[in-house]
């Protein structure tokens, strides 16, 4: 903060530390890895469809029709695991 005793000054304007090269980094892996995580989640998609829409499907949803997809989720997975 301005006038703290260790930096009187302040954060420089713009500066987010160590947080823009991370996000920088993170950006550059994924575009060169691309066609990979495409592929890698097709297969997880097709190996098990249940956990692939918890892990990755059900966070984007919307709030309020979370639980009634989660529901479906567990519905479905219990029918895989009866038969």
């Amino acid at each position: 903060m301005p006038g703290a005793r260790l930096n009187p000054n302040g954060r420089p304007v713009g500066s987010y530390g160590g947080l823009r090269a991370a996000q920088q980094i993170l950006i550059d892996v994924v575009s060169r890895n691309q066609d990979f995580i495409r592929r890698a989640l097709q297969e997880e998609a097709r190996k098990n469809p249940a956990r692939f829409a918890r892990q990755f499907i059900l966070p984007t949803v919307p709030h309020k029709y979370r639980k009634q997809l989660r529901d479906q989720i567990r519905t479905c997975e219990m029918v895989v695991t009866v038969t």
